[in-house]
């Protein structure tokens, strides 16, 4: 059996989702391979997309919120969406790429390439699968026909419904994180690995793939707390050389780009303060980690924000200062932590990618058995 796993480099989630996902494949004896949908149409086309983004996101947050919100004005099961169309633009590469590969499962964990599936119609593989990387439902999912969406969270059932998703093909089966991410058994051995004295509260600043949100304001606030603190800026460099010349000299600061993967810096954290990106959040949940949100770009991460905090997962820090004053109740109270980790082990299972996997591959054995081309 094959599968694979398509993505689109616009912020790290969606790949990080297909990695886990192929990750449980393999542990469980399928070939799988991750693929760029965009890199279909040729780097240059991928660079151009992936920089876009990546530009808008960083630079103006504010402008990607207008663009998200009128996403959602033009989002409708009545009529298909310019960003469905611009897809469908790739399906002869789509479907000769999938001639070449043969594969019997395809997962997407991004809209284009679902997108892209969608307008192909019969022309693709045997067992075709959406999968979710935010808690909530992003314009255009309506538009696509999977043969299974795996979505959040059974509490988000009615909101796909109500944006048109049909229900009856969707799996509330949870975000796919790595199946290695899990709560640590050794605290005090994972401080030492990162130089953190065992008796020493740290805090994990991070700001996401791309190093987004106000990283050196939060960091200021963080500071004024007794503990070590740890700065993940990802591939933003220019923030990256602000902190480190803002608080040369501090001590108990140390600032990280990439670090890949979060788990090991993430076994020695105390509290966690991040952007609430799907799958850094789902991460964080699946070690059952005290978590502040910060800085939510508009559109995905403030619905993030909204259901995870409303369901007692996190705390929201929505203005100057809550980010201190939240972490600091978080490192002091051990009640608070208890009732966040209590929350998370509801909404996060920690076997999302594995389920989805055995899932997948009970559906394509069916089809097989079935005869179905």
């Amino acid at each position: 059996m094959k599968a694979i796993c398509f993505s689109a480099a616009t912020g790290g989630g969606h790949d990080a989702a297909a990695h886990a996902l192929a990750q449980a494949f393999e542990t469980l004896g399928v070939q799988c391979a991750c693929v760029d949908c965009l890199a279909l149409s040729g780097a240059r086309v991928a660079r151009a997309v992936e920089g876009m983004y990546v530009g808008v996101v960083r630079s103006h947050p504010a402008l990607f919120g207008r663009i998200y919100r009128a996403g959602e004005l033009v989002s409708s099961p009545r009529r298909k969406s310019p960003v469905y169309y611009a897809n469908a633009l790739g399906r002869e590469r789509m479907e000769a790429f999938l001639e070449a590969e043969r594969p019997d499962v395809i997962a997407c964990t991004h809209l284009f390439a679902a997108q892209t599936l969608t307008s192909m119609g019969a022309r693709r593989a045997r067992v075709t699968a959406a999968v979710m990387t935010d808690y909530t439902c992003a314009p255009f999912w309506e538009e696509v026909d999977m043969d299974v969406l795996y979505t959040p969270s059974p509490l988000l059932t009615a909101q796909f419904a109500a944006h048109g998703v049909d229900v009856s093909r969707a799996m509330p089966l949870g975000i796919p994180a790595s199946p290695a991410c899990v709560p640590c058994a050794d605290v005090a051995g994972a401080k030492a690995a990162q130089g953190i004295g065992v008796q020493e509260a740290h805090i994990v600043l991070v700001g996401g793939s791309m190093g987004a949100g106000n990283l050196p304001q939060v960091a200021r606030e963080l500071l004024s707390l007794p503990a070590r603190m740890t700065v993940v800026c990802g591939s933003n460099e220019r923030v990256r050389a602000r902190i480190e010349a803002a608080f040369a000299g501090e001590p108990r600061l140390r600032v990280l780009g990439q670090v890949r993967p979060l788990y090991g810096l993430l076994d020695s954290a105390d509290v966690v303060v991040t952007k609430p990106g799907g799958l850094t959040s789902t991460e964080v949940m699946q070690k059952r980690l005290p978590l502040v949100f910060v800085s939510p770009i508009e559109g995905v991460e403030t619905r993030n924000a909204a259901f995870l905090s409303g369901e007692g997962a996190a705390l929201w820090a929505k203005a100057p200062g809550d980010a201190a004053r939240m972490a600091g109740l978080l490192l002091q109270d051990a009640r608070a932590r208890e009732a966040q980790r209590a929350a998370q082990a509801r909404l996060v299972s920690g076997t999302a990618a594995m389920d989805i996997a055995r899932d997948l591959i009970a559906r394509a054995n069916e089809r097989r058995e079935e005869g179905t081309p």
